[in-house]
């Protein structure tokens, strides 16, 4: 089991590789996002997909995030998951930050929102085939702020085409007691 601390330290890691090498990769980000427009309700305020982080950092910067939902910026932890979600992901949420931010006032859903820990165990990676990307899998246990503990699947893709390619974006974020339901 992967512990959240040290999901933690690989994400601050590659977040300073990348202030370290801060020039040459804003070289590189910017050529690779200009003229790309940005997609509808992405905040700069908060952390963007970028080729950078792995399968397994994208879970802990939205899981690190939701666990202090307001920090930076109100719903900065809802917003990472926005800026981290798939098209089909956003399509299933109501395809706006604001349906977003609605939907995640559920009951189920927002068991993720100011949680206390969290810990991961990264599940199946299946490679990438002619026709999408590789597809990764998380078990997420979280220790909810009122104490209740509940697993999450998250499913990961790694995007293939621009502005994306080769970020790992969320594809699904199931509740395990409702997981099995959704595959049959």
């Amino acid at each position: 089991m992967i512990g959240a601390t040290a999901l933690l330290r690989l994400a601050l890691l590659q977040l300073a590789a990348l202030s370290i090498c801060t020039n040459a990769l804003q070289a590189t980000h910017c050529s690779r996002r200009r003229g790309v427009r940005r997609k509808a309700g992405e905040d700069d305020s908060v952390p963007r997909p970028d080729p950078i982080y792995s399968d397994e950092a994208v879970v802990a910067l939205c899981m690190n995030a939701l666990g202090r939902n307001d920090d930076p910026v109100p719903d900065a932890g809802l917003r990472t998951c926005w800026n981290f979600s798939s098209d089909m992901c956003r399509a299933a949420v109501g395809g706006s930050l604001a349906d977003f931010l609605k939907y995640a006032r559920n009951p189920t859903f927002a068991q993720l929102v100011d949680h206390e820990s969290w810990s991961g165990k990264l599940g199946n990676r299946i490679p990438a085939t002619q026709t999408r990307g590789a597809l990764t899998t998380n078990m997420v246990t979280v220790q909810t702020n009122r104490g209740q503990e509940r697993k999450f699947l998250w499913t990961l893709q790694q995007q293939r085409r621009p502005p994306d390619q080769g970020c790992w974006l969320v594809h699904e974020c199931l509740y395990v007691e409702n997981a099995i339901e959704q595959t049959l």
